[in-house]
């Protein structure tokens, strides 16, 4: 019985036994590097959940304060309230989900690469979006500011 087997150069890439990268061997951690992930990923699990109840708490009594007439500031503030609730709610999404793939680390085999480089990715993300928040703070308050004087 003769096997006819195609040259690794003629295999089509979309061919689904070509192997990935993600298929490949990659580096373990040491069980203690694994216990340092495992400690910044119940660090972020956690501060991603106490700004993720934060946000929900907090559109939940801006809600509340819109539908009742009670909201103070008027509407632009309204509009301005619910953008910081989104932003902070963003926030702790991306900390979940950084802790999430800071999880597969130390308690998956053979993908330690491919999870720490989805964690650094949100992680860039949270911070990014972090560094934007202060920005889009800095110019509100200075626009803030301007207007002050000129009233």
């Amino acid at each position: 019985m003769e096997e006819h087997t195609q040259p690794v150069a003629e295999v089509p890439k979309d061919n689904p036994n070509t192997p990935s990268p993600t298929s490949q061997p990659q580096y373990e951690f040491t069980e203690q590097q694994n216990e340092v992930m495992k400690a910044l990923e119940w660090k972020l699990g956690v501060t991603g959940a106490i700004i993720l109840l934060a946000s929900i708490g907090f559109g939940i009594h801006l809600a509340r304060e819109m539908f009742n007439g009670t909201f103070p500031y008027g509407p632009r503030l309204a509009v301005g309230a619910w953008v910081v609730v989104a932003l902070v709610f963003a926030h702790g999404g991306w900390l979940l989900t950084a802790s999430s793939a800071f999880e597969q680390i130390h308690k998956t085999q053979g993908h330690d690469i491919d999870h720490l480089m989805k964690a650094l990715d949100n992680v860039n993300k949270f911070f990014t979006l972090m560094g934007a928040t202060g920005v889009l703070v800095i110019v509100a308050s200075v626009i803030r500011g301007v207007m002050l004087l000129f009233s």
